[in-house]
């Protein structure tokens, strides 16, 4: 703990007695990085800017990726805009047959099949095969007209 530059430390204790009554618990969204071999994650960090979040979706396929992942992978302010703005990992990745579902209703509905699907801050990163090709896997019908 710190407060105004001067580092404070404080010894923590706790009574025999009040051990059984404390719950511990991990508050955060799971980190897709830890998930992922240490050959994608250095194949992540190695080219720079926005195609460090384009390899991200292109690696974490059908993972949960937090907003601080994508923070952590950008390394810069407004890293979410790499993602969904018009340039971003979004755009560049449909050529691939890339899509990355969010949280919003419209993308929940299409991401339904998914396992998982994505939560508020996140997202999940799929690749979209014809359903002639997709033997085996989890199938949505999508309207090429919108």
């Amino acid at each position: 703990m710190t407060s105004g530059g001067t580092v404070l430390s404080a010894r923590l204790t706790h009574k025999d007695h009040s051990h059984d009554r404390a719950s511990w618990c991990l508050i955060g969204a799971e980190n897709a990085l830890i998930r992922l071999p240490e050959r994608d994650v250095a194949a992540i960090f190695a080219p720079p800017g926005q195609q460090r979040v384009n390899e991200l979706f292109r690696r974490a396929q059908r993972l949960r990726v937090s907003r601080t992942v994508v923070a952590t992978v950008r390394m810069q302010d407004d890293c979410m805009k790499r993602v969904r703005f018009p340039g971003g990992a979004r755009d560049q990745l449909r050529a691939e047959d890339i899509v990355i579902f969010g949280h919003y209703a419209g993308h929940q509905v299409l991401a339904s099949a998914l396992r998982p699907r994505p939560g508020p801050g996140e997202f999940v990163s799929a690749r979209l095969v014809r359903v002639g090709d997709a033997q085996g896997y989890a199938r949505a019908i999508l309207d090429r007209t919108t």
